[in-house]
This record gives C-alpha cells, structure tokens and sequence, in this order.
C-alpha cells in the first residue's frame, strides 16, 4: 500500500453506529461487531465443508479449523460451517462472535478501484459480520459503502471531495451527495448506521421497510437508538 492510498483510506475510513443490546443474546439490539476475518480462521468450531449438492447435513468435512491458506487452495465447491443451525440460531452465534471479539478489535476492509476510461475512483469499505439475522439467515456477512470520485488517481483524489456516496442495502442501496444532508459525518467520516440484525446500511437512525436479496420478500430494518459508536 503507497503512503497516498493509506492516507485516502485513513481518511474516509467510516464510523458505524451499532444499536444498542439490553444483553448479549437481545436480539432487538445488534449483537455483531464488524469483524476481521480471523475471528472464523483456525477456529476449533469451523470446518470446512465439500457441497455434495444435497442436504448440508450430508456434506462431508474436510478438515476443522482452516486457516486463510487452507482456503486459497480450496475447491469452489467448499464452504466454511459455523458451530450453530442459521435457522434456529438462538444465541449460539452471538456467543460465538462477541466472545472471539474480546481479544479482537472491530475492522474495515478498504478497496480502491480505479475506472480510468470514465475518470472516477472508488473507495470501497467492507464489513464482514458472523452471522446475518434477517429473512434469510445465513452465516457470513459482508456488506458495505463506497465513495465515488471525480479522479483519475488516488493522488487526485487526495485533492477533492467525494461526489457521491453509496450504502449497501440487501439486494440493492441508496446514494447521497457528499454535501447532502441526510449524510452525517463526523469531519471526512461518514457515519453508518447498520440494521440490527441484518446490517444493511443507512443514513440514519430510523426504522426502514428493507427487500430482502433473492425474493426473501419484505422486513423491517431498525437502526433506531440508542447506538453504540465504533
């Protein structure tokens, strides 16, 4: 990574507003901090499974723990299984990731993707959660916001303000100017208020009708306060 593109990142890097849980297993607060990819790798209680393409009960285990260099090697057709059942999660995976967060600290992934033909620049954050509680629960959880700018390089970047900001919501997202209102940010920060639960992102602290990816239909997405600032 150059000294400009740390510098770009470092200074747009977000700031998420976490709903606040009355206790560990409320699930009306938001249980998940985003997290390193760490918090799944070499773990006792992941395995790494071959998709037979029948029922995931039957799929046979090829090893526990993986690390990153297992799955670099992997075959397409593995996945990672987290100890719990996504469709009964209780609060075995909030358990799961708020007792490897205490030795971990909260991250964002940064991309950079340069569209020379079209003069832009975009700076991506990604959040990686352990487990998704909405229509369609599933274990793993990525998601995440972009900045879009009038620049051909990250130097140029450096020079001016992001034209526009996009926030991942499920199967689709919203956009604001950098001078619009509905954008709160803390100096160059955007503030990111993910739904409990589901971690699509928002502008603010509401309560939103959110669709669901794949025809999972409709739900409620709650990012209303208290929140927990990270």
């Amino acid at each position: 990574m150059t000294e400009a593109e740390r510098a770009l990142i470092e200074r747009y890097a977000p700031i998420v507003m976490l709903k606040q849980q009355k206790d560990p297993c409320d699930t009306d607060g938001e249980p998940y901090e985003p997290a390193p990819v760490e918090i799944v790798l070499g773990d006792a209680g992941v395995a790494l499974r071959e998709n037979a393409g029948g029922k995931a009960s039957a799929d046979p285990t090829l090893l526990h723990a993986p690390t990153a260099d297992d799955l670099a090697v992997a075959a397409d057709a593995t996945y990672l299984d987290f100890p719990g059942n996504p469709r009964n999660a209780g609060c075995t995976y909030a358990r799961f990731s708020q007792e490897r967060m205490r030795s971990l600290e909260p991250t964002t992934y940064a991309r950079i993707a340069l569209a020379p033909e079209e003069g832009k620049l975009a700076l991506q954050y990604w959040f990686f959660y352990v487990f998704n509680d909405f229509n369609n629960t599933h274990e793993s959880d990525w998601e995440m916001i972009q900045l879009v700018f009038d620049a051909e390089s990250v130097e140029e970047a450096l020079t001016k303000d992001p034209e526009v900001v996009g926030y991942a919501q499920h199967g689709g997202g919203e956009l604001a100017e950098w001078d619009d209102r509905k954008l709160q940010r803390d100096g160059s920060r955007p503030i990111v208020y993910p739904a409990a639960g589901s971690h699509g992102s928002y502008f603010g602290s509401e309560v939103y009708i959110g669709w669901g990816a794949g025809g999972t239909g409709f739900g409620c997405d709650d990012t209303s306060g208290p929140s927990r600032r990270v």
